[in-house]
Formats: structure tokens, sequence, C-alpha cells
């Protein structure tokens, strides 16, 4: 009898020590939550600007705006692109969207195909979109996909497309 009483003993012991470890973590824990909520926000709030100046939106002249795209283009990139074009238009008197993609680092058949619909998107909304800065990487990429490019205009350079609003 005199063994279980030690050895209960023991383990309850062993216990409150192994609580003691786990409360010890637990305040490093929120501890540690606290140091990083603020971290955690100023990132958010970076992301956000990222997100917006990665859709720069330039009004050029009365119902005509520019986007220049500058870099690569991934899906969440992609669907950000569109979604503030298509609310531009819609928001304000736009007749004319310029896409200037001379920056674009590469393109593949899946972001290819998403600016055809863009465009498609954009020429529903009454808008016409013109594609200017094609590199021959973008305009190969279109005529694999045997894009309709009816649907919008192409010119060789910004300033061209610009020239061509006077």
């Amino acid at each position: 009898m005199r063994q279980r009483e030690q050895d209960l003993a023991a383990a309850l012991d062993e216990t409150a020590q192994y609580e003691a470890r786990i409360e010890k973590m637990v305040h490093v824990y929120n501890q540690s939550v606290r140091e990083l909520e603020p971290q955690l926000a100023v990132v958010e709030k970076q992301a956000e600007t990222i997100r917006a100046l990665s859709a720069p939106i330039l009004e050029v002249a009365h119902g005509v705006v520019a986007m220049p795209i500058i870099g690569a283009i991934d899906r969440e990139r992609e669907a950000l692109l569109t979604q503030a074009l298509l609310t531009r238009v819609h928001e304000r008197a736009t007749r004319l969207v310029i896409v200037d993609l001379t920056g674009l680092d590469d393109v593949d058949a899946l972001t290819a195909s998403h600016l055809l619909r863009t465009c498609a998107a954009l020429r529903l909304l009454g808008t016409k979109v013109v594609l200017c800065g094609l590199r021959s990487a973008v305009a190969k990429e279109l005529v694999r996909l045997d894009a309709d490019l009816a649907v919008v205009e192409t010119l060789p350079t910004l300033r061209a497309a610009l020239e061509r609003i006077r």
C-alpha cells in the first residue's frame, strides 16, 4: 500500500510539473502573439499597398485610362487587374482602355486567355480596348491560342496609343 501511495505522489508531482510547463508555454505563446500582432498589421497594410500598386489605372484623357502591366502576373493578380478595370469602367464613363504590356515579364496560355476575356468583358461594357507594347512572346502566345484579335486594337507602343487618342 505504501508503494502505491509513493507511486501516486510521484505521478501527481510529475503531472504538476507538466502543468507548470504547459502554463509557461501558453504564456510564451500569448506573449509572442501580442508581439507579432503589430508586425502582422504592418505586413497586411503593405500587402494592401502592393495590391493597389500592382493594378494602377491612370486617367490619361477624359474617358480614357491606361493600365501599365509590369512584372509577372499570377492568378491572383490577374483577377485583381480584371476587377480593377471592370470596376473603373463601370463607375466612370470610360470609352477607351489602353493596356500597356511593355513591362510584362512573361505570358503563358492561361494569362493570354485571361487577358482576352478581360478585353471581351470590357467591350461588353461598351469600352474600346487597345493593347500596346506587345513583345514577340506575347504575340506568339496569342497567335498560338488562335485568339480573335478583332476584339482589340493593337499598337506597338504606349506612345502610339496615346497619339491615337489625340
